[in-house]
């Protein structure tokens, strides 16, 4: 497997990337508890992150395991209960940052607000926007969302 990983890259990229085998994966249709488990490729591209191997992670896989692996591996913020993941969208206005992209469909209060505040000091921080507005979007009360507890759309 490591082999195709590496062949698939041009060849200037391969001696930058390193692979580490692992014995498990974490599925999609596993619970986000099964992340903590030390032998799984999230908690290695985690621990790649934390040592300095890495810079980044990017996952393809299930976000509430890759969340969990996270705050196992790297920690959080003092106050900061449910972390939330972070998308940079370009606008033409300038970048747009989204939180908790589809992680709680059920937020609390105060679970928004200190997204808020994270999101505004991610937009300051990591996209140089002087004054961070924002803003709630809504997932909906279509059928499969959340509890299912939601007010029925109109026709």
């Amino acid at each position: 497997m490591a082999d195709e990983v590496l062949g698939a890259l041009p060849p200037e990229d391969r001696t930058r990337v390193a692979v580490r085998p692992v014995r498990a994966v974490v599925g999609m249709a596993d619970a986000p508890t099964s992340a903590k488990r030390p032998d799984t490729t999230v908690r290695a591209a985690v621990a790649a992150v934390a040592e300095g191997g890495a810079d980044a992670l990017v996952s393809a896989g299930a976000s509430g395991a890759t969340v969990t692996a996270a705050v196992l591996g790297l920690g959080r913020w003092t106050g900061v209960r449910r972390p939330a993941l972070v998308v940079t969208l370009p606008a033409e206005a300038g970048p747009v940052v989204l939180l908790d992209v589809g992680a709680s469909v059920e937020a609390r209060p105060g679970t928004l607000a200190r997204h808020a505040a994270l999101g505004a000091a991610y937009a300051a921080t990591v996209n140089n926007v002087e004054h961070p507005r924002v803003g709630l979007l809504s997932i909906g009360t279509e059928p499969g969302k959340g509890t299912g507890r939601g007010v029925p759309p109109t026709r």
